[in-house]
């Protein structure tokens, strides 16, 4: 029988998983790729966005980084100007 508890432990893996911070590591670094690509920065040298959150919400890197123009970085217009162009 599957269960919340079943479900939540596959879709939500521990923070010391090796495989969570793997795999977190290699969606990351295409966020940081295309910020890099985008904006000319990457996410360590932008302002905060919740990246974990965003990935655990099965967000791809694209959607991502929309979500962080129009959230994280709703206060910088300049940021909007260059996603949306």
């Amino acid at each position: 029988m599957t269960t919340y508890a079943n479900i939540y432990a596959v879709k939500c893996p521990s923070y010391g998983d090796d495989d969570w911070e793997r795999d977190f590591g290699k969606w990351k670094a295409k966020v940081n790729l295309l910020c890099q690509q985008h904006f000319g920065l990457s996410t360590d040298d932008l302002p905060d966005a919740a990246w974990a959150d965003y990935y655990h919400d099965d967000m791809t890197p694209v959607d991502a980084i929309d979500t962080a123009v129009i959230d994280a970085w709703d206060d910088v217009p300049e940021m909007q100007e260059i996603w949306y162009g």
